[in-house]
């Protein structure tokens, strides 16, 4: 699917950034243009944008810095806040002059490729590449977001420590980096404030499950998985945000997670699932959190994009609408070829929206903002939008394309039953 831009500067699509020189990047960095990167050239194709797109960021208000022995003391004052809880020892500080912050010896690292899906998303749509790759190294975890189906801005991952009660979010370049709590790595993750609510655990053998409010987090584990505990924290801040203590105490002993599912209200909403898992040996060092080159704790977290699709327009033109199991045969002419065509969207709602089109998650829109999604068969479709944690969900629309679709969601979301 394609968009033309009719207001601001959209971003580009996540690819990875790599830890260092010692850490192997799988996919190419993107110029900041208006076409998003693949991973690689094997990549499906993705949306190809207006060439007006000149920016990946728009510029938020510069934040006050503080130094690596300040970031060290401020996370670990934030690990401390559950009652009752031991002090955290505290094995090296974040300098480097620290022998444990600049050891090269090499050391084992759990890697994962997990595979982002939609669970409310038809399973015959185009191939779209979603990619979350965690590197957990037991007491450091650094995650590399790529691919083109992210609603985020290119180049920063997240890291974390066992030392640390928050997250450090690392910018393309490794030279800047800023402490965040869980409640903003979620806000940067999915767009918006998480509920007031706090988060509860519960153990099923030796699945996790993390709730706050309307929203639930579910991490299972294979048979014979080994502890990483950071990785579960990473996954229920993404999602859910937090207390850092409490994701602390809740998250320990999780074994690696196999596939982690997001649920509104009972209802799958997105899934992270693992699809290829090596043990590989890295230094220490390229782990380092916040990483060894960097020279200032001052990073702008970078405003999201305001829309943009998955998919190119010749693979949309080839998804067939969604047609009832008892429905009669189409009966076409011989020599008959799908005919594209263009879908106007308006957000009037509040929120963020990913839209999808016969049960295709197509694109994603902000608020207040106009596009023109090309690509799509000419004829009637059904049409729906939902925030991307599945807090809001609108009801579906038939709408004829070439054609318009405004949405319009309610300021507060009324309870679903």
């Amino acid at each position: 699917m394609s968009v033309r831009k009719s207001s601001d500067s959209w971003a580009g699509l996540i690819v990875c950034a790599c830890a260092s020189a010692a850490v192997a990047c799988e996919p190419k960095p993107a110029a900041p243009r208006a076409r998003p990167a693949t991973a690689d050239s094997t990549s499906p194709a993705v949306a190809h944008l207006d060439a007006s797109t000149e920016t990946a960021f728009d510029a938020p208000p510069p934040m006050v810095g503080i130094t690596h022995e300040e970031l060290l003391r401020q996370a670990d004052a934030e690990a401390h806040d559950a009652p009752g809880e031991a002090p955290v020892e505290v094995s090296g500080a974040l300098v480097p002059a620290d022998s444990t912050f600049v050891d090269e010896t090499p050391a084992d690292v759990a890697r994962t490729r997990y595979a982002l899906e939609f669970g409310d998303e038809r399973r015959d749509r185009p191939a779209v590449e979603r990619v979350l790759r965690v590197d957990d190294q037991g007491d450091r975890l650094v995650a590399l977001f790529y691919g083109t189906g992210f609603v985020l801005a290119p180049g920063f991952r997240l890291g974390a420590r066992a030392t640390m009660g928050g997250f450090a979010l690392i910018g393309a370049a490794q030279s800047e980096h800023r402490a965040m709590s869980p409640d903003e790595v979620r806000r940067w993750f999915l767009g918006n404030d998480a509920p007031t609510a706090s988060v509860s655990f519960r153990r099923d053998g030796d699945s996790v499950i993390a709730t706050r409010g309307a929203l639930s987090v579910s991490m299972s584990s294979e048979p014979g998985a080994t502890a990483h505990p950071l990785s579960c924290r990473l996954f229920v801040a993404m999602m859910l945000g937090g207390e850092a203590g409490a994701l602390r105490s809740g998250c320990e002993g999780a074994k690696l997670p196999s596939r982690v599912t997001l649920r509104a209200r009972g209802v799958s909403m997105l899934a992270f699932v693992k699809a290829e898992f090596s043990a590989v040996q890295l230094p220490r060092a390229s782990l380092a959190v916040p990483p060894r080159s960097a020279e200032s704790a001052e990073l702008r977290v970078p405003a999201r994009s305001g829309e943009g699709g998955f998919f190119s327009p010749s693979e949309l033109l080839s998804l067939e609408p969604v047609r009832p199991a008892n429905a009669p045969p189409v009966q076409r002419p011989r020599n008959w070829a799908p005919v594209s065509s263009t879908l106007e969207i308006n957000n009037n709602s509040a929120r963020e929206v990913l839209l999808f089109v016969d049960d295709a998650a197509v694109g994603w829109l902000a608020p207040g903002r106009h596009a023109v999604f090309s690509g799509i068969q000419a004829g009637r479709h059904a049409l729906r939008a939902r925030t991307v944690d599945g807090v809001w969900r609108g009801e579906p629309a038939t709408v004829s394309v070439p054609g318009r679709w405004d949405v319009v969601a309610p300021a507060t979301p009324a309870p679903r039953r």
